[in-house]
């Protein structure tokens, strides 16, 4: 009984590359999962400092470059415009440099 040998190597290479597709295939859907994941977490981070600083008049200096960070790192990862227009908004307010100042934008924001 002789065997061929193109059926014995599509015997074990038909198993072997289905195995490694099926892998490869799982890793790309977790990756992707993990970039919609922190593409959720950076949108929700932007939009939650869009609506605070937006009602306070004012941003630190700190809190801009974080959000110009998060922004960059949403935009790389394929977001859309709507965070795009919150964060020309946000460089449109007054930064605010030290807690002295703060203060006294809260004193006239309260008076």
């Amino acid at each position: 009984m002789i065997v061929n040998l193109s059926q014995v190597l599509t015997a074990l290479c038909v198993p072997i590359l289905t195995g490694t597709w099926a892998a490869i295939w799982r890793m790309y859907r977790r990756y992707q999962s993990t970039q919609d994941g922190m593409k959720c977490l950076l949108r929700a981070e932007i939009i939650r400092d869009h609506s605070h600083y937006m009602e306070k008049g004012y941003i630190p200096i700190y809190a801009m470059e974080n959000v110009l960070e998060s922004y960059n790192a949403y935009h790389s990862l394929g977001g859309n415009g709507t965070i795009t227009k919150m964060v020309e908004e946000l460089k449109q307010l007054h930064p605010q440099c030290d807690s002295l100042e703060a203060l006294f934008m809260e004193v006239i924001a309260h008076a």
